[in-house]
């Protein structure tokens, strides 16, 4: 699943576009005006988004994910001075797991009107998809079939209240909120089972009250007092373990900090290591061990292949304030969840107007929601009349309680739907209220209202799930799954190969492309997906250094397997992702995934390997003289099989992943990307491309490890072939730019390509 937020970051000259997308998050969190909160509205109305003020001047308003145009409105001018109604609602389809299909939509309100904007000519509209680049009209346009993609520009904050601003919502239909989310914890008070097995993001463990505590030698030391939430983060090879005190039903969990206030407890390069330590702690099938380590459960293949007194997996925890204990987390009685199970403890509540939390009207009854927050104390709010004026500042502004107002899912009727009004605002006529004796003043509100609703031509129910838009999309950004439709835009559309002036332009032939035929997309895709879940290729710098070298070894998607008979090495040659080669590294991944190997087999095979290095023939490999066992022939055609009906068809997957772990690729895909823009002589001319120095050092671990510090040695085999699919990498799963002609941070794609789109 690939999402951003609606504005995207501007690049930091220091610390670079990784920083200035976190501090990104925090401004657009820090935007949400007192006049546009979740769930709250003017009037005590429901409000299903929030609103948002554009960072920069001229800020564009783009589509989170792909997505396909429902209906939009591109006014041609404002409804009165300072009233904005254009607006695009978009469907979103991708997937979170196997098997786990997500359906939801994102509505763009109050975006600017066509004579603000400008000409279609001017650079503002020219860049905008080219459905709203056409004159503006106060009609509502049923679409259902225009494709647009994440980062698309969707147009300019227009106005509202006299505010520049858009309303941004995200929203499921009830049918697929429930076919999504009944496979998490989502609405289930108390954790009692373990989370879904298509994990994504952060992992918790629950340790119930009375749990037992250790010290490093595993000795029994004491109990928890109470119930524990630990929750395990990675972050450029750093672990974090951060717990919570659980004080009971209806409070918000005690942090217990390791030193100062905020903090867990950091280990450094744990993650860099964990394909060390599984070999040395599960010598019987490291491959289990690594999933314990990681996520503290076996999810995989390999899960049966560690008994259950091989399968302890001691792990520190802070129990009291600055104080460890170590907990065997494979012990039964210790829940194990994720991110994609929505928690109750991280503050994932979800309510329904059967809850009699919402009135029917369409209401929102501050103290009602007031006690579900368990702050109503706090603000002194006793009668449920009390104004939004004064209610929306303390509800935004409270740490505590606006946690609780993200984590809020909350199903109600839309208020953009006009056949409501009647319903949703006749207490305006009541006495005391505003439009009380006032019959002609209440028309004319109603008539302003309609010019902005358009749910009739939506086709979509009335009564609809509401997120907190940020923290949806906070939340799963973690989720790295990609779809076959997100999967395919990696593969770019032309290519480089050779240097110099031998360097070839040329185009990726169509059949690698194909979805339908192509196994890579047919076998490999899923495998793929849980490769990038189970290895930790799960941020945008690792999955493009991933993609970058994968996609250049596979001949773009073409083969698995290199089968060069001329090669010394043959019949031992590149297989799988990363094209596993030499008969050590075949041995090396089979005893990661807990498979026998015959030690006086192994010797005589690592002989045939030295003779056939040293001479560099391969006649002391061929398998008539080399000793190989017709099981290790199997295995090795394995790693290599676009067969989907062999029991380990995902091998061609899983040791990419094994040999990005061994090398510890992802420490230098974790490197600071600093983009250089390069000219390159082709048979087609001066073509560019990009590279980085942390890009390099990723690739060199992979092909030439000798050469790391040795930026852009030209003995590393095709590194500017590389930086083709690395640079479509970035730009499908980042929210970078580009550098132009003039070094400015501009381009939103690589200069001289074009992105793999549906026609």
């Amino acid at each position: 699943m690939l999402i951003s937020f609606p504005f995207l970051p501007e690049p930091n000259a220091v610390t670079g576009y990784e920083l200035a997308a976190l501090a990104e998050v925090a401004k657009l969190d820090d935007c949400e005006s007192v006049h546009g909160t979740y769930p709250l509205s003017y009037q005590r109305s429901w409000h299903g988004g929030i609103h948002l003020h554009p960072q920069t001047i001229g800020q564009p308003v783009r589509a989170i994910a792909d997505g396909t145009v429902v209906a939009y409105r591109l006014a041609g001018t404002a409804v009165e001075e300072g009233q904005d109604n254009g607006f695009v609602l978009l469907k979103h389809e991708t997937e979170t797991g196997n098997g786990r299909p997500i359906t939801f939509y994102s509505l763009y309100m109050h975006l600017a009107n066509t004579k603000d904007i400008g000409h279609e000519k001017d650079k503002s509209r020219s860049v905008m998809i080219p459905l709203l680049r056409q004159p503006g009209s106060a009609d509502i346009v049923a679409d259902g079939k225009t494709k647009v993609y994440r980062k698309d520009i969707l147009g300019y904050c227009g106005k509202m209240y006299g505010h520049t601003m858009i309303h941004f919502e995200i929203f499921m239909v009830n049918d697929d909120f429930n076919a999504y989310f009944n496979h998490t914890q989502l609405g289930k008070e108390t954790v009692s089972t373990d989370g879904d097995a298509e994990l994504w993001g952060d992992c918790y463990f629950v340790i119930p009250a009375g749990g037992r505590l250790y010290d490093k030698t595993h000795t029994a030391t004491g109990s928890t007092e109470k119930r524990l939430f630990v929750r395990v983060s990675y972050d450029k090879g750093s672990k974090t373990t951060t717990v919570w005190q659980d004080e009971g039903k209806d409070k918000t969990p005690t942090l217990i900090p390791y030193q100062d206030v905020q903090s867990g407890y950091v280990e450094s390069d744990y993650e860099y290591n964990l394909y060390k330590t599984a070999t040395d702690r599960y010598p019987a099938c490291p491959s289990a061990g690594y999933e314990l380590l990681r996520f503290g459960r076996v999810i995989g293949p390999d899960k049966d292949k560690l008994s259950k007194e091989q399968s302890v997996n001691w792990q520190p925890i802070v129990y009291a304030p600055g104080k460890l204990g170590y907990v065997d987390l494979s012990a039964a009685n210790i829940l194990k969840l994720s991110d994609a199970d929505f928690p109750s403890f991280m503050g994932w509540t979800k309510i329904s107007e059967g809850d009699s939390v919402f009135a029917n009207d369409g209401i929102c009854d501050i103290k009602a929601i007031l006690d579900v927050l368990a702050e109503a104390e706090k603000a002194g709010a006793k009668n449920p009349g009390e104004t939004h004026d004064s209610l929306a500042p303390y509800l935004q502004n409270n740490e505590v309680t606006r946690k609780k107002l993200r984590g809020l899912i909350c199903e109600s009727p839309t208020e953009w739907d006009k056949a409501g009004n009647a319903t949703r605002y006749a207490r305006l006529l009541k006495p005391g209220e505003h439009y009380d004796g006032n019959p002609d003043g209440y028309k004319k509100f109603l008539d302003f209202v309609e010019k902005f609703q358009f749910w009739d031509k939506t086709g979509l129910p009335t009564k609809i799930w509401h997120f907190h838009p940020l923290a949806f999309i906070e939340q799963f950004r973690t989720c790295r799954w990609l779809s076959e439709k997100e999967f395919k835009q990696f593969l770019p559309k032309m290519v480089l190969r050779g240097m110099g002036g031998k360097a070839a332009w040329e185009a990726v032939p169509k059949p690698n492309a194909d979805e339908k035929t192509n196994p890579v997309f047919t076998i490999h895709r899923i495998p793929l997906n849980k490769t990038f879940r189970k290895y930790g290729i799960n941020t945008p710098y690792r999955m493009a250094a991933f993609f970058g070298n994968s996609i250049q070894e596979t001949q773009w998607w073409s083969k698995l397997h290199e089968n060069n008979k001329a090669a010394w090495y043959y019949p031992w040659d590149g297989r799988g992702f990363l094209q596993l080669t030499h008969i050590y590294n075949y041995i090396t991944y089979w005893k990661f995934r807990g498979r026998k190997i015959d030690v006086i087999i192994e010797n005589k095979l690592k002989m045939a390997q030295g003779a056939a290095e040293k001479k560099r023939e391969n006649s002391f490999l061929t398998d008539s003289v080399s000793g190989v066992t017709t099981q290790m022939k199997e295995w090795r055609e394995l790693v290599g099989t676009n067969n989907p009906d062999m029991e380990n068809s995902s091998d061609a997957a899983d040791s990419a992943g094994v040999y990005w772990a061994w090398i510890s690729m992802a420490r230098y895909a974790d490197g600071t990307i600093n983009i250089e823009r390069c000219k390159i002589p082709t048979s087609s001319g001066e073509k560019i491309y990009y590279r980085s120095e942390a890009f390099w050092k990723a690739s060199a671990s992979v092909n030439l490890p000798g050469v790391i510090n040795q930026p852009y040695d030209h003995r590393l085999n095709g590194f500017i072939d590389r930086c083709v699919p690395w640079a479509q990498a970035l730009a499908v799963l980042t929210d970078m730019r580009f550098p132009n002609v003039n070094g400015v941070l501009e381009l939103d794609y690589p200069e001289g390509h074009e992105p793999r789109r549906e026609k």
